[in-house]
């Protein structure tokens, strides 16, 4: 069905439309009655005139209608092509894939999670495999220059009237076992290597260490 503004201007342009042929037929007519009585078979009779006229005018209404009609069906046709296309309906269907890609989506975050924390985890292996190895080579150091060259220094006597001193390992663990639990309750939160790195400073300057003992 046509819209009522589509039928308004259609009634609107028929009524123009109408006008304008009724004006160029009366014009029409005035033109032929100058002609014929020109030509001396003077004027046609007011039946005739009249007869004329009203076929003009039923001519000029018929194209109108005619022209409304046209204008309307193809303005009709545009809003039809304008409307917009009806909503699609949610079926169970898609409620199902969007559950799935739902799970999906926690299995991929649950996947990205567990592989974060391997990666921690892979990580603090690491740096315990890096303290060791300072500690290591730490307390090598330490018995190679520090316990050895004390050692040395004694004399037989001081060596007989002492009591056996630790050697440098053995020193060296002594001291972590006594100081490192103190470390961590006085600088909680640290990583391994701070505290390793802390217990070397001590250890340096510790009289524990045969090398401090000269």
């Amino acid at each position: 069905m046509p819209s009522t503004a589509s039928v308004r201007r259609a009634q609107k342009n028929e009524r123009e439309t109408t006008k304008a042929i009724e004006r160029s037929a009366a014009a029409k007519k005035a033109e032929e009655d100058a002609h014929w009585a020109a030509h001396g078979d003077g004027k046609k009779s007011k039946a005739a005139q009249r007869a004329e006229m009203d076929a003009a005018a039923a001519d000029a209404k018929a194209a109108a209608r005619a022209e409304a009609r046209r204008q309307a069906a193809e303005e009709e046709a545009a809003f039809s092509g304008a409307k917009k296309a009806p909503a699609k309906k949610v079926t169970a269907y898609d409620l199902a894939q969007g559950k799935e890609m739902d799970a999906k989506a926690r299995l991929k975050a649950k996947f990205a999670a567990k592989k974060a924390e391997q990666k921690i985890q892979e990580s603090d292996e690491y740096d315990d495999a890096v303290l060791r190895a300072n500690e290591n080579r730490s307390i090598d150091v330490v018995s190679a220059s520090g316990v050895d060259a004390a050692l040395d220094a004694l004399t037989v006597e001081e060596r007989s009237a002492s009591p056996a001193p630790l050697s440098g390992k053995a020193a060296y663990a002594a001291f972590e076992a006594e100081k490192l639990p103190e470390l961590k309750a006085e600088k909680p939160g640290l990583r391994k290597q701070q505290y390793a790195d802390l217990m070397s400073k001590l250890w340096a300057r510790s009289p524990q260490n045969p090398q401090n003992q000269k």
